[in-house]
């Protein structure tokens, strides 16, 4: 298994690399012009670790991506911090359920 990480969770990322003597594979992070995320791996492997906390709506679409670059890859997503997990009921009517659309959506 090698590991991945989005660019706000390269610190634990190396730390669990480290502990768990995974080959970290490196990530090429910039933005298009317009603003959008651009990503590219160095390589797929089989078998794949990514780490990715959600602090951001750019983490979230850093995960997505990444997820998406490792297609017919076995993949385990580690998530330290899912941001809009607060939101797990419905308070008034209209709202959505935040943490439920996020979980779909990964």
């Amino acid at each position: 298994m090698k590991l991945l990480s989005t660019q706000s969770s390269q610190v634990l990322a190396g730390e669990i690399a480290l502990a768990g003597n995974f080959p970290l594979i490196d990530v090429t992070f910039s933005r298009f012009p317009d603003g959008e995320t651009y990503l590219r791996t160095a390589e797929i492997p089989d078998e794949v670790l990514i780490v990715g906390s959600l602090f951001s709506s750019d983490d979230f679409i850093e995960l997505l991506l990444l997820i998406d670059a490792c297609t017919g890859s076995d993949v385990t997503l580690v998530l330290p911090y899912m941001g809009y997990a607060r939101q797990d009921m419905q308070f008034n009517p209209g709202e959505p359920l935040s943490a439920r659309a996020i979980d779909r959506a990964i």
